[in-house]
């Protein structure tokens, strides 16, 4: 989602170096700052970039698109003036991956009368980082003690300038008891795992799921478990701003969901389900949902029954979209995995008509649509056959073939 660089502080002409981002890095324990990576957010976050802002320089990072978000209508965030850079990073990386390279190196001139450093000796200082503060609680899965090494630096930073006999002065501009209850209203980090990012109900319905609950303010990551190819028109189906996850090997979920902080998988087809409950059978932190798109109900009775204690195990709730799906399940079963219903849909798109003429279609011909992919496995037999019915039995006084 974000990939920053190596940046050198200068000052003068010819220029010379102030300072480095390494200096300014050395007690962020994450890295090894002469060596490129590429991280989780979560553990980015939780490893220091809770503590202070780690892009010391907005021109050296870039960035994906995040399109339309809240944060750039909120209140909060336009009144900062030393710390938005560091709130806008924060919640576009959420959910994704972090790069950083030091084989290029971003300059960046400072000025004598530098507005930053100045900054730092003002009251706004202390009180924009416990905005920031505020945004890792609300945003991130963070323990109090992550925070607590943020007041710390802060404090010290406070000392340097003021001395140590000013704690509640410090304490009116930054606290850490008004930061911490916003933890409990953060919602959880989600992983919506696709069986393929190509066309079919099963598949495109969790896309919609995620790009509605992004909307809402989750921490949404898409898994595309590959196990067709990708199709580009599904795939331009989910926002931009939402992390794609795709990984060589399955067996590594728990690893990459513990690094990632995600608390809740959410599946839509039953080799995903499977695969991921047997992989995570160890990961009870990490809750899963199964939403049901026809296929339980296609199993024999003892296949079914072969994987039951898994499901009863792993599977924390359950979706369907048609009440068929809940056929093969008994009512204790049901009740106590409070099955819910969600009905499926569409996004509301804006339709424009094509006249007969168009599609060279008499006004008196009769014509069949057909919306699906209309393959035998999927239950359009009836309906394949009926068209096939109809172009051997009517007779078209025009002798065209009825298609």
């Amino acid at each position: 989602m974000l990939a920053f660089s190596r940046t050198t502080f200068v000052r003068g002409s010819p220029p010379v170096e102030v300072w480095t981002s390494d200096h300014y890095l050395a007690d962020f324990p994450l890295a090894n700052w002469d060596k490129p990576f590429i991280r989780s957010a979560q553990a980015m976050v939780k490893s220091g970039w809770a503590m202070k802002n780690i892009v010391p320089n907005v021109s050296a990072a870039v960035f994906r698109h995040p399109g339309a978000m809240p944060l750039l209508n909120d209140p909060d965030w336009l009144a900062l003036r030393m710390c938005g850079d560091w709130v806008f990073y924060l919640a576009i990386i959420r959910g994704g991956l972090v790069a950083y390279t030091p084989l290029a190196t971003n300059c960046y001139r400072q000025h004598p009368l530098n507005t930053s450093v100045n900054a730092q000796k003002e009251e706004f200082y202390y009180k924009e980082h416990e905005v920031v503060a505020k945004y890792i609680a609300k945003l991130y899965a963070v323990d109090r003690s992550d925070l607590e090494k943020q007041e710390h630096y802060l404090y010290q930073h406070w000392c340097q300038r003021r001395g140590n006999a000013f704690r509640s002065e410090f304490n009116a501009l930054y606290d850490i008891d008004r930061i911490w209850p916003l933890a409990l209203v953060r919602k959880p980090n989600i992983v919506m795992a696709v069986y393929a990012l190509a066309a079919g109900g099963g598949e495109t319905f969790p896309v919609m799921l995620a790009n509605l609950l992004h909307e809402r303010g989750y921490a949404v990551t898409v898994l595309n478990c590959k196990q067709q190819p990708t199709e580009p028109g599904v795939l331009g189906m989910l926002r931009h701003s939402i992390p794609l996850l795709e990984l060589e090997q399955l067996s590594r979920v728990a690893t990459v969901f513990t690094d990632m902080g995600i608390e809740l998988v959410h599946s839509h087809h039953a080799w995903v389900d499977l695969t991921l409950a047997t992989n995570l059978i160890h990961s009870r932190h990490v809750r899963q949902v199964v939403t049901m798109h026809g296929m339980y109900e296609m199993m024999t009775s003892a296949q079914l029954a072969s994987l039951m204690p898994l499901l009863h195990s792993q599977i924390d709730r359950f979706v369907f979209t048609a009440e068929k799906a809940l056929l093969p399940f008994t009512v204790d079963f049901i009740k106590e995995k409070k099955f819910c219903k969600i009905n499926n849909a569409l996004v509301q798109t804006k339709i424009t008509p094509v006249g007969r003429a168009e599609l060279d279609i008499g006004e008196d011909d009769f014509v069949l649509c057909l919306v699906a992919r209309a393959i035998p496995e999927k239950g359009w037999s009836e309906a394949i056959d009926a068209v096939c019915w109809a172009n051997e039995c009517i007779v078209d006084p025009h002798n065209r073939t009825i298609v």
